[in-house]
């Protein structure tokens, strides 16, 4: 920033031939400069603030709050809207955990807050609410530009975000960054999850209940029918040497076989669809974990017009990977609403990754958010931040490109219990 002062600052303007261009150009780079000046002096004068985390492991020990799921309102709290949109709610804090001394010592230190955001607009509101609260059931996230799902290909398990209990611990100034692995950015250690591949010998991988089972069964189905079919394209469509045809067709005999084995594992796990037995269950699983499938990679047609197609065969579970993802997903919301789905050895498995995505998914209040945002905050300025929501794996939002969303109030509103005028500002 101290470069930037010393080459723009003073500096007269020059003859240009489009001088509203250079005024443009200028105003921008001033706007950076200020910005910049903003954010340290945010960080360099912050007080006292606040740390929220997913609590891993459940149950919470003393949550203060949640993220995700419904709120808990009066009966007669009509649910927040903006210009007849109804809005999406995203957290829930009880004040009477949260320190007297963050937000410089304003605001309501009884009751809750409750959060809510627009589907798709940079607006919201806070709601302070006490009293005699019920869970109240309110307008779904899945159409929002922040819900996580629209990103991959995978159904949604429910049209909500799971309902997270975070613990709160106070802090001073920045939140402090955990060591080691750092979200998108390399080089570092990975996510542990992300090293793992799907194998039904590791009962961690384990359908858990009627839907989780049905989800392998269909995947796996799906994965032979397009295994066949692309088989048969290949035989049909391409000129091809002995070799390699005798190779495809070998490969297409042994995806029929897996495919006329599964109907019988299938049948015989129907009734475990509707009623699911984990013990009952098992012995199929290893059929399955049995059946052989493989793959093709196809290069190109050499000058004689012949295809050259690599084939390959392996284990079928080997190619159904996307499973595991589900599944995580699936687990989830098992591990938050009924965590007796979940086995010892998959609740100790899952948690042992959801713990490290706590950690690097934690909120604020009253602290420099992670980025820029370009409204003024801090004790120096007018306004307190607060709340701060970053992009998150474990609840399944996202803030612009894997950001955070950072709500600041007027000092002077949270005061006199003004929560009308919320300003919404994605970091960058």
């Amino acid at each position: 920033m101290r470069i930037l002062k010393q080459l723009f600052a003073g500096r007269k303007k020059q003859a240009t031939a489009e001088p509203e261009e250079a005024d443009f150009v200028m105003g921008l780079i001033e706007n950076e400069v200020t910005t910049l000046e903003m954010q340290q002096a945010a960080k360099a004068d912050a007080g006292p603030s606040v740390m929220l985390t997913p609590a891993v492991p459940l149950p919470a020990r003393d949550a203060a709050g949640w993220f995700g799921g419904s709120p808990k309102l009066p009966k007669d709290v009509q649910w927040p809207e903006i210009d007849g949109t109804s809005l999406c709610f995203v957290a829930q804090i009880d004040l009477t955990k949260v320190p007297q001394n963050i937000w410089s010592g304003v605001g309501p230190r009884q009751g809750q807050f409750a959060f809510f955001i627009h589907p798709t607009e940079l607006a919201a509101k806070v709601l302070h609410i006490g009293g005699k609260l019920e869970k109240r059931s309110g307008p779904s996230p899945v159409d929002s530009h922040w819900w996580r799902n629209h990103y991959d290909n995978l159904p949604p398990v429910s049209t909500h975000f799971p309902e997270w209990p975070v613990q709160l611990d106070a802090c001073v100034g920045a939140l402090p960054e955990p060591a080691g692995w750092e979200k998108g950015k390399a080089p570092g250690f990975p996510k542990p999850f992300m090293a793992e591949t799907f194998d039904l010998t590791n009962r961690a991988h384990h359908p858990f209940d009627e839907r989780t089972l049905g989800l392998l069964i269909d995947g796996i189905e799906n994965e032979l029918n397009v295994r066949q079919a692309s088989l048969s394209k290949f035989l049909e469509d391409k000129k091809l040497k002995n070799e390699v045809a005798e190779a495809l067709k070998a490969l297409l005999t042994t995806v029929q076989s897996s495919s006329s084995e599964l109907l019988k594992i299938k049948e015989d796990l129907a009734p475990y669809t509707a009623n699911f037995d984990h013990q009952s269950v098992e012995p199929h699983l290893h059929a399955l974990d049995g059946l052989a499938s493989g793959h093709t990679v196809y290069h190109k047609d050499d000058e004689d017009g012949y295809a050259d197609i690599e084939v390959a065969h392996g284990k079928l579970i080997k190619y159904s990977g996307g499973f595991l993802q589900l599944l995580e997903r699936h687990a989830k919301y098992a591990y938050v609403d009924t965590p007796e789905k979940l086995t010892p050895v998959a609740k100790a498995w899952f948690e042992s990754r959801w713990a490290f995505d706590a950690v690097y998914e934690r909120g604020g209040m009253s602290h420099p958010p992670h980025g820029f945002i370009y409204t003024p905050h801090g004790p120096s300025t007018p306004n307190e931040v607060l709340l701060e929501l970053p992009t998150s794996d474990l609840i399944g939002w996202i803030w612009g490109d894997m950001y955070s969303v950072v709500l600041t109030i007027s000092r002077d509103d949270l005061a006199n219990g003004k929560y009308e005028n919320i300003t919404v500002d994605i970091t960058n």
